[in-house]
């Protein structure tokens, strides 16, 4: 597989079709980093813009390489003259587009920051877009003699990031992003920035240290009320049968060959036994960062930050612990559920967290299956290329992740 995307931008400006730029290429493979795109763009026309949304892709694999398309928004009219270029379905409504997706919606959005930050030149002029897909849209704005602020836009479906982010600011304010503005109907945030790197490559001692922490916060967000569920939402391992079943009635069951289906539904009638199991191992029910991987913790020097809270939701531990394994890898696999045991025993006595993540593996891939069947359900169809083969993989992992667990019990 090639590291090479190249990509075709149709560029409009306030309900203009100006042409096209491109093809050209850029390093980046990953359909949504945009800020290649915007670089190249912004280079060739003189003015920012910003992209609204994917248009189409021609060969590649999601979510990366081959051919994209891209419709872009000039931010100010352009004096340079484009190619022509064929716009059909460009501007055709899309049910479940997002609403950062459109040239208003972008120049809301910033329209919206404006108000919330005082900058020498116009944020339209200067804000820099970096990431667009149907889960976030991402624009970093230059502060003069400061860090850059952070414009964060998310979809309905996704947890309330700000909300979250207070909640575990509650008990370890140090350990996520501070929130300068927040506009809960839009959802948009301003974020003030994390000075440091993400840390991809963390070592041991990083994993270590920052298991350890989360785990704290668990621990003390545990002992108090659980949050609203209409702003934090509620996932609990007893809610994966019905979400299973579900998925394996409708177009996730019929992407599976006949084998697959028989042992999925195999599956399905050992979950409530698994799910006893889960809960006999006695930790408790709290905050789940949903993605918890060292791509998501900012580290300097002298502190590590948790970021993208977007896929947050109230339920087990285990599925953090599980969702960092399986991400670092065997190499490191082993250091995070030790930091994670180990830290959870001290949390809570007597309970038996080796055991519950042992049990995790096969639930947290139903999880992931179903909540990528969510991402389905609710993003526009030209959007649906970047997930649609992720909830029959997720059962099938969970179908082989059951097998091993029998294996072990053996």
């Amino acid at each position: 597989m090639t590291d090479l995307r190249e990509v075709t931008a149709l560029i409009t400006c306030e309900g203009r079709d100006l042409g096209s730029i491109g093809p050209f290429p850029v390093e980046s493979p990953w359909w949504s980093d945009v800020e290649p795109v915007v670089d190249h763009c912004r280079a060739m026309l003189g003015v920012n813009v910003a992209v609204t949304r994917l248009v189409d892709v021609t060969g590649g694999r999601s979510p990366r390489d081959g051919h994209v398309v891209y419709h872009v928004e000039a931010l100010r009219r352009p004096a340079v003259v484009l190619p022509s270029a064929t716009f059909a379905g460009v501007h055709q409504p899309a049910r479940h587009r997002a609403s950062w997706a459109t040239p208003h919606g972008v120049r809301d959005a910033l329209a919206w920051a404006s108000g919330h930050l005082a900058t020498d030149a116009p944020i339209l002029d200067i804000a820099e877009q970096v990431k667009t897909w149907n889960l976030s849209a991402l624009f970093r704005v230059p502060v003069p003699g400061a860090d850059p602020v952070w414009l964060k836009l998310t979809p309905p479906f996704a947890a309330h990031e700000p909300s979250v982010t207070e909640l575990v600011a509650s008990v370890d304010a140090g350990l996520v992003p501070e929130i300068l503005a927040t506009d809960a109907t839009h959802r948009r945030a301003l974020l003030k920035h994390v000075p440091g790197q993400d840390s991809w490559d963390a070592g041991a001692e990083l994993i270590r240290t920052v298991v350890e922490r989360w785990v704290g916060a668990q621990a003390a967000l545990a002992a108090g009320p659980p949050p609203d569920p209409a702003v934090i939402p509620h996932r609990l391992p007893r809610d994966l049968p019905d979400g299973l079943a579900t998925l394996l009635d409708g177009e996730t069951g019929a992407m599976l060959d006949p084998d697959e289906r028989t042992a999925a539904r195999t599956l399905l009638a050992r979950l409530p036994g698994l799910i006893d199991a889960l809960d006999d191992c006695g930790l408790p029910a709290t905050l789940v960062h949903g993605d918890f991987h060292p791509g998501n913790w900012r580290t300097a020097p002298r502190s590590t930050v948790l970021i993208d809270f977007a896929d947050a939701y109230w339920g087990h531990p285990a599925f953090d612990c599980e969702r960092l394994r399986e991400f670092v890898g065997p190499d490191r696999g082993p250091a995070v559920a030790d930091a994670w045991s180990r830290a959870w025993r001290q949390a809570r006595p007597g309970s038996r967290p080796e055991r519950a993540l042992r049990l995790t593996r096969p639930l947290q891939a139903i999880s992931g299956a179903i909540g990528y069947q969510r991402f389905l359900d609710h993003i526009e169809d030209s959007e649906r290329r970047y997930h649609e083969l992720d909830p029959p993989q997720g059962v099938r992992d969970a179908i082989a992740a059951l097998r091993d667990l029998d294996r072990q019990s053996d």
